[in-house]
């Protein structure tokens, strides 16, 4: 499969997963909403975080032989680092809320970090989407692909 393509497909579902967190975080007094945060920061952590290293191991080296080294590939890591301190945030948070002895603030501190971490990401994914992916189509070269292609997980 074309590497971007695939890129593509991966933001689909994480935008998907990240209307899951910002129902979730807009409702934290209805039940399960707790459970879905969790759920949302699953994937997360297991795929968001899986996804951001591949770009950064395979897709930005590539891209920043044409491009240089403080492009539009510097402002997606830094991005990257900014979506994984909110997470760290959150997560204590979270663990307060599930025990059961969290106030308001704690609550409404959740809800805030959940909902930077919706809007950080879906603008993140929209500047891939529409700048950087469409920009290594049309820079990369074929056999940058096919490393790229090999470098995928199955």
């Amino acid at each position: 499969m074309d590497p971007i393509a695939a890129l593509y497909d991966e933001h689909e579902a994480a935008l998907r997963e990240l209307e899951r967190l910002r129902l979730a975080a807009s409702r934290l007094a209805e039940p399960g909403s707790i459970a879905e945060i969790e759920k949302a920061l699953r994937f997360l952590e297991t795929e968001i975080r899986a996804h951001n290293q591949w770009e950064e191991d395979h897709l930005f080296p590539k891209l920043e032989l044409y491009t240089g080294p403080h492009g539009p590939c510097m402002v997606m890591r830094s991005e990257h680092r900014q979506l994984w301190g909110l997470y760290d945030h959150l997560e204590p948070v979270l663990a307060v809320v599930k025990q059961g002895t969290a106030g308001p603030e704690e609550r409404a501190q959740l809800s805030r970090l959940a909902l930077s971490i919706v809007d950080l990401l879906v603008q993140h994914i929209a500047k891939e989407n529409q700048i950087l992916f469409p920009m290594a189509k049309q820079v990369l070269r074929p056999e940058d692909l096919d490393a790229m292609r090999a470098a995928r997980p199955a």
